[in-house]
């Protein structure tokens, strides 16, 4: 089912659709800055491990069709790392990455990252996370919360470091 999964969702089929199991996340927070400084906050990734509580190291630069290697500290459950392609980049709008925790199709994972004017200086970040594949029903207990919980600490880290820094330079 792996190289079948990423072929369907490559023609436009979502993660839920191709394996009828999944589970959704799905976190916002108000941010008092441009776009521009979220947007190089979010792909500054060299930085991250100095306030990214959630996703901690990134290998790669986050360009569309770029594999990327990814380590998460979910809290109270180990570090896990994958490797996501990026499979949509907007800049200043949206940031989506789809990779497997195991194996293509047994727990994918696709996380958007997204950017929302709200007026001049005041934007919603949010981040939509689906977890899919044969092994949801049994794993996904075990990382849904601990990943909600991570993405509403990125939220908040990402908001407390833009408002405090402005631009990431």
């Amino acid at each position: 089912m792996g190289g079948r999964l990423w072929n369907r969702l490559a023609v436009g089929k979502s993660i839920g659709d191709v394996c009828g199991r999944m589970k959704e996340i799905r976190t916002e927070i108000e941010i008092a800055a441009s776009e521009e400084d979220i947007w190089r906050t979010l792909i500054n990734t060299a930085d991250f491990p100095d306030w990214n509580p959630f996703i901690r190291r990134v290998s790669g630069v986050p360009h569309r069709g770029a594999r990327l290697s990814v380590t998460l500290r979910l809290p109270g459950v180990r570090r896990v790392t994958f490797r996501p392609v990026v499979t949509a980049e907007q800049p200043k709008r949206e940031l989506t990455w789809i990779g497997a925790f195991l194996l293509p199709g047994l727990l994918d994972v696709q996380h958007r990252f997204s950017i929302v004017p709200l007026g001049y200086n005041h934007m919603l970040f949010s981040q939509h996370i689906v977890l899919a594949g044969l092994l949801v029903s049994l794993l996904g207990k075990r990382y849904v919360e601990p990943m909600r919980r991570g993405a509403v600490d990125m939220d908040a880290a990402i908001k407390a470091r833009v408002e405090r820094r402005g631009p990431d330079r």
